[in-house]
This record gives structure tokens, C-alpha cells and sequence, in this order.
């Protein structure tokens, strides 16, 4: 269990809360420094990250979280590091735009949502 207060709590919090494994967000990081193995060890409480890593997972969490809400309401999910560092590089870039637009309104309002 990570400890309480530092970043490997923020990490596995997060993992948590976008149902992400360790393994993808670390290939969405791609940092040489931050392996699936090192994460797995600071997760573990075996050896916590570095300033430097620790800075390099925050960000990458930041970034995440901004792409999800670029694109809210509609889902995106982090199963693809590729297709999602992807979209991430382009929204750095400034290259990504996310535009959703109903053409009629009552279409859109009218609709009944059920759950299951």
C-alpha cells in the first residue's frame, strides 16, 4: 500500500478512478525513467519515485485528466497507450479539438435515458 500522503497514493488513486493498470500508464508516460517495474515497486512501498519521476507521474496524470475532460461527455477509454499518447502529443501541440454539436436540440432532449 502506497504511502498515504506522497505521489504513490496520487498514482494509484487515480489508477483507481480511471480503471488504468500500471502497465498502460506506463507506456502513456514513455519516460525511460518510469518502468511498469519501478511503478510496481513504488506502488508496493518497495521504493518509492524519485522528484524527478514523481514530477514526470503527476504531469502525466494532469495531462490525462485534461484530455478526459476535452472530451467529456464522450467516453474515451485508456485501454490504447498508443492511441491515447497520441491524442496526448496532439493536445500539447495544440493540435487537438474536440467539438461536439447537435444539430437539433429537441433531438438531444427528447431522449429518454435508461439504466440497467
Amino acid at each position: 500500500m502506497p504511502t498515504q500522503f506522497g505521489v504513490e497514493a496520487e498514482i494509484a488513486a487515480f489508477l483507481t478512478r480511471r480503471g488504468l493498470d500500471v502497465q498502460r500508464f506506463c507506456t502513456i508516460i514513455g519516460h525511460p525513467s518510469i518502468s511498469s517495474t519501478k511503478m510496481f515497486k513504488a506502488l508496493g512501498d518497495v521504493k518509492p519515485l524519485d522528484p524527478e519521476q514523481s514530477a514526470i507521474a503527476r504531469k502525466a496524470i494532469a495531462d490525462i485528466e485534461r484530455l478526459l475532460e476535452l472530451s467529456h461527455p464522450l467516453p474515451v477509454s485508456l485501454k490504447d497507450p498508443a492511441l491515447i499518447k497520441k491524442l496526448l502529443v496532439a493536445m500539447a501541440e495544440e493540435r487537438l479539438s474536440v467539438h461536439i454539436f447537435i444539430s437539433n436540440k429537441n433531438d438531444w432532449t427528447d431522449t429518454e435515458i435508461t439504466e440497467k
